[in-house]
């Protein structure tokens, strides 16, 4: 096991974990209209992926330039992630991503009171 983690072969197996869980969640969206669509996904997982790369590099002793540019991509890949559900809002209401199935507060936002 500690050759594993000295290797960042640990890493990698991350990243192979990352690429198994788009392509099944993309093939379960295409198969059923359900679950989140690739396009959602794809910036959640680039910044996990992001993250395994930064594992890795500082795993096998990479320099410091190379640990710091994966975690900036992380980083922007996070924003990238965070700013996608805030656009979609109205200037009266919060938006639709915040509404939750199954939640109190689920359903028109009028509502709530």
């Amino acid at each position: 096991m500690q050759a594993a983690f000295a290797s960042g072969h640990v890493a990698d197996a991350i990243l192979l974990l990352l690429w198994a869980e788009f392509l099944l969640l993309a093939w379960y969206h295409d198969r059923t209209g359900k679950g989140p669509s690739p396009a959602v996904l794809l910036p959640f997982l680039a910044a996990g992926a992001a993250f395994a790369l930064a594992l890795r590099a500082a795993l096998t002793g990479a320099h410091w330039g190379w640990i710091a540019g994966a975690l900036l991509a992380a980083f922007f890949a996070h924003l990238w992630d965070l700013a996608r559900p805030l656009g979609g809002g109205s200037a009266t209401g919060p938006p639709a991503s915040l509404s939750y199935a199954g939640d109190r507060y689920s359903g028109d936002w009028r509502s709530r009171r």
